[in-house]
């Protein structure tokens, strides 16, 4: 049942309309003092007051409050004017005193702030969740930057330096580089498919299992990988992924062992020749497909090279719709650093000609970047 505050001296002097309410189903009371009216006017559902000056100053009163409570104008006439009054002391409607007439009008006011209230409701249900969510978010991407170092190392006659530069969204880039003896070390870098939680939770996942395993043979690491994967979303069809490039560097064999998992391939600078080519090799993303089979693809370098390891964020950023265009920037590019021996130098470069607008701002809004220099 809806509660009703007839308020003011001036409206229903009689009392008439206040028996027509109740005894429409319309549980009403009566409160002639205009301050008292106001502050009674939270706990009902609708006020009904005259159309007079002391009427107008209980409305603005109650406008004023941060509950939204209906007020109804009674006027035993229109007149010009009225409505503009109505509009300044900030009532819902007015209506010709016809107690049939307040009656509907009051009912159809309960009904909007009915549905009023339950949006409200809705909305700082709403509200409460996204703060949690944002919460979860933060400390998501919190954790997952926790397990992306940068690198400065050397091994052997190698040395590597990584970049990491972060999304607006959490992103699932993830990359490593572990020495495994003095003459080998392993790299490995790759992309988990979507943003959010989900893709945060998967890449510390991975990351831990990179850093826990030891392989010479990257074909053997990746299919181990891909297994796992495949069990952990075993029956959960959800459909993540993720692209992975991994290598093993022996710098005594001065070889490069690699084998990819659907992630964008590595770009070489040959020092002895000058020329650009990517570390050709094809294979399944991780988590798809159990028993996976991967190429394993042997290079020899030369004293004088530089791999580029990247994902995919970087070509997106720059030339999505046209990857002939980067390759040809990254081939120019690496091929101006022919004679840079630093490799944070190279890879500062590479930042900014593929990941920073003129003025210095990042492109990475949408997808995260990383990269990994390797100079021979």
């Amino acid at each position: 049942m809806y509660k009703t505050l007839i308020a003011g001296a001036g409206c229903d002097a009689s009392g008439v309309l206040l028996e027509y309410l109740n005894n429409a189903g319309l549980s009403s009371e009566k409160e002639p003092d205009a301050e008292a009216a106001a502050a009674r006017a939270l706990f009902v559902d609708c006020v009904v007051t005259s159309a007079d000056s002391e009427g107008f100053d209980i409305c603005q009163k109650i406008k004023t409050a941060a509950e939204y409570i209906p007020v109804l104008l009674t006027a035993e006439s229109g007149w010009a004017g009225l409505e503009e009054l109505m509009a300044q002391s900030g009532a819902d409607d007015w209506v010709v005193s016809d107690n049939l007439l307040v009656a509907s009008r009051i009912k159809a006011l309960c009904r909007v702030k009915k549905m009023s209230d339950e949006l409200k409701s809705r909305y700082k249900l709403l509200e409460d969740r996204t703060k949690r969510l944002d919460f979860q978010m933060a400390m998501a991407k919190r954790v997952q930057r926790s397990f992306i170092r940068e690198f400065d190392m050397t091994v052997g006659d190698v040395r590597f330096v990584s970049k990491y530069l972060p999304a607006l969204e959490i992103g699932g880039d993830f990359f490593e580089i572990a020495e495994l003896d003095e003459d080998t070390v392993a790299v490995c870098i790759g992309d988990v498919s979507g943003h959010g939680i989900s893709a945060a939770l998967l890449t510390v996942q991975l990351n831990c299992a990179i850093r826990a395993a030891k392989y010479y043979n990257p074909a053997q690491f990746l299919y181990h990988m891909n297994n796992e994967m495949v069990k952990v979303f075993e029956g959960a069809d959800i459909g993540m992924y993720a692209c992975v490039f991994a290598a093993v560097i022996n710098t005594r064999r001065k070889r490069v062992y690699y084998a990819n998992a659907g992630q964008v391939l590595p770009i070489r600078y040959c020092g002895a020749t000058g020329q650009i080519s990517e570390l050709m090799s094809i294979g399944t993303p991780i988590g798809l497909m159990p028993n996976e089979s991967y190429d394993y693809r042997t290079l020899a370098y030369e004293p004088g090279d530089i791999i580029l390891f990247y994902t995919d964020g970087m070509s997106d950023n720059a030339h999505k719709d046209d990857p002939g265009e980067f390759f040809a920037r990254a081939e120019a590019l690496l091929a101006g650093m022919a004679n840079e021996p630093d490799p944070n130098v190279i890879a500062g470069a590479v930042v900014d000609e593929f990941c920073a607008y003129p003025d210095g701002r990042t492109r990475c809004t949408l997808d995260d970047v990383s990269l990994i220099v390797a100079r021979f």
